[in-house]
């Protein structure tokens, strides 16, 4: 029998590796540059606002926009200002530096929140903290207002479980503060309102038997308090109670046409795996499946709020990998307390590092090339055409832009108000998805079916298109090409600007 001198030396041992493992994991995922598209017209929203001290009451950035005014629209222009203010400060004050400082923040605050719902063994613990920090930093931008949402989640959970407790009662006092700030941070403080219900529901059916452990009727009536202020306070913002918000829980696939965007948020486990062969699925069925055997192992100790939430939750990243965090969230203090039950040997915990080190290794050895491009001062991935938005702002180019989906919000930041995008990823306009996929593949039927009318009925003066999409010549690319009437602006081999040929007076 080893001895307990020993046993400590190995925890400590393991310990040491685990913290290895996040320091490594931290370096590669929170440096690498912004390769978000979304990041940029989040962050010039954020700029407008600060400069006009108010709200967008219409899109101040996009041309096929105009006269757009729905409840949709609405919620988007307005739901994130918080999240926007603070991304613009942190760019304005410390450029690209300030953007890696507040990931490194919101990391920070994500980690310890975390922590916060921790119940497990102390090894067992770090091991799926890591494999939560390395399974979130694959799947999702730090500098996405959706981070506020994550970690607002895990501190109401921490929250509703102190209220719950004998000694509660300074948690219950921070709930509603912390929903006011949720709601004026991103749309999903909805799923913070959704959980608050399902708490109280389910906490209010366990005084319907002694065998589903209530809790002293003291502490719920607190909970009834604290919930109902939380819940009051998360209408302060500008949509009150948004329909939109609630309809996003469990969103509809939106019809997307060739060549305009993949939005692969939407998409489920399962298409996500077929398509890319993504191996962090795997890894997260394999928790589900662990969370379920978890709570069939001791049917008797099930918790109820704890069981629907984790059902939910698991349902909805089954569904759309866009929630996944929030299962993570949900599910990994349950794996902890499996895992760390007395029941359960030192090598299941030995077993459970060593899988969480060997899954931060493989996910995070392909991030070692945008280290290298920091060292070369490339704050924002090469994915957006830097080359071509300084030359549109140089030039003379008139008319209204078209533009490549995925570079909307990039070109957002780089040359609004003065000149508007044609297409963005806030999607305000649907119709426009569809007039962009038969614009990109330089469809020359009859009618509205025809790029050049689609082009003339929008007033489009010039157009910024990468030269290839998804390993192919772009079509409409090949189409301007040949136009007479449009002539070749800029070109770098990989995005080309073309503009009308009567625009520039040739």
């Amino acid at each position: 029998m080893p001895s307990r001198e020993m046993r400590c030396r190995k925890v400590r041992h393991l310990h040491l590796v685990l913290l290895a493992a996040f320091a490594a994991v931290a370096v590669l995922y929170l440096l690498r540059p912004v390769m978000d598209p979304d990041f940029f017209w989040h962050l010039k929203t954020g700029e407008w606002i600060w400069e006009h001290r108010a709200l967008p009451e219409k899109d101040p950035f996009n041309h096929t926009n105009e006269g757009i005014d729905t409840p949709s629209s609405r919620f988007t222009l307005t739901s994130y200002w918080v999240s926007q203010i603070l991304m613009y400060l942190a760019h304005t004050r410390g450029g690209f530096t300030g953007i890696v400082l507040l990931r490194m923040l919101l990391f920070a605050a994500l980690l310890v929140t975390m922590r916060l719902r921790s119940n497990g063994e102390g090894v067992v613990n770090g091991a799926l903290l890591l494999l939560f920090a390395v399974l979130f930093l694959e799947n999702y931008a730090m500098e996405r207002p959706q981070v506020l949402s994550f970690i607002c989640f895990a501190a109401l959970l921490a929250l509703l479980e102190r209220t719950k407790g004998s000694s509660g009662g300074w948690a219950s006092f921070l709930i509603p503060p912390l929903l006011l700030f949720w709601a004026n941070a991103h749309g999903g403080a909805v799923l913070g309102q959704v959980t608050i219900v399902i708490c109280l529901v389910t906490e209010g059916a366990k005084f319907l038997h002694r065998s589903l452990r209530p809790i002293p009727k003291e502490a719920y009536r607190r909970l009834l308090v604290a919930g109902g202020a939380g819940l009051a306070a998360s209408l302060v913002n500008p949509n009150t109670l948004p329909l939109e918000s609630i309809g996003s829980i469990f969103p509809g696939k939106p019809a997307i046409g060739h060549g305009v965007v993949s939005i692969s948020e939407y998409r489920s486990m399962a298409e996500l795996f077929a398509s890319n062969r993504d191996w962090t699925v795997i890894v997260i069925w394999t928790l589900m499946i662990v969370v379920a055997v978890a709570f069939a192992a001791r049917p008797s100790q099930i918790d109820l709020t704890e069981a629907v939430l984790a059902a939910g939750s698991g349902y909805s990243a089954f569904r759309h990998i866009r929630y996944e965090a929030f299962f993570l969230i949900v599910a990994l203090p349950v794996v902890a307390r499996f895992l760390s039950h007395k029941d359960r040997n030192r090598a299941v915990r030995a077993l459970a590092s060593a899988g969480a080190v060997a899954v931060a290794v493989l996910l995070a050895a392909d991030e070692r090339p945008d280290i290298r491009r920091l060292q070369r001062g490339e704050w924002v991935g090469d994915a957006f055409p830097a080359a071509a938005a300084a030359f549109i702002n140089s030039s003379g180019l008139r008319g209204n832009m078209y533009n490549f989906y995925d570079w909307g919000g990039y070109l957002i930041w780089r040359c609004a108000p003065a000149r508007k995008v044609f297409i963005d990823g806030r999607n305000l306009n649907p119709s426009i998805h569809w007039e962009s996929s038969v614009i990109n593949i330089g469809f020359e039927g009859t009618g509205a079916n025809n790029w050049r009318h689609l082009f003339d009925r929008h007033g489009v003066g010039y157009a910024v298109i990468p030269v290839m999409y998804q390993g192919q010549r772009l079509q409409l690319f090949d189409r301007l090409h040949r136009d007479r009437d449009w002539v070749s602006a800029f070109g770098d081999g990989r995005v080309a600007v073309f503009a009308r040929r009567s625009l520039l007076g040739r």
